[in-house]
């Protein structure tokens, strides 16, 4: 792996923990966990500027970690080119979080809307 990567990566990890421990009742908090999240759609966004960089990235959509999976899922999605296995695994977490996570239905609900607009023909033939 590129060592750029492995470091871009990395951080992205690290900014998914600084997320992960919002506190909801502390200002601060809510602030530092809301940078994180902006970073990690700039080093996703980096990370797929490499060769290798989605093929790093991807493997996180394999993690222990559902949470980290969930964040994976929407970034590959929302901000890189993926292939089709990709695109199915990610939708996976999403479908699954959306079972009893209501902003995941919306966004699962929108995404769909999104792919008919874009690929009107296909959305026929698959329905």
């Amino acid at each position: 792996m590129n060592e750029e990567v492995k470091k871009l990566i990395s951080n992205y990890i690290k900014q998914f923990q600084v997320h992960s421990e919002i506190n909801y009742e502390d200002k601060a908090s809510i602030k530092r966990g809301n940078k994180a999240v902006d970073r990690m759609i700039s080093l996703a966004k980096k990370t797929s500027e490499y060769p290798d960089g989605i093929l790093e990235f991807r493997k996180l959509l394999n993690s222990e970690n559902s949470s980290l999976s969930l964040w994976v899922s929407h970034h590959i999605l929302e901000y890189m080119d993926y292939a089709e296995q990709d695109e199915k695994t990610a939708l996976q977490h999403i479908r699954e979080a959306a079972e009893t996570e209501y902003g995941e239905k919306i966004w699962l609900e929108e995404w769909k809307d999104k792919k008919n607009e874009l690929f009107p023909i296909t959305a026929c033939i698959r329905h």
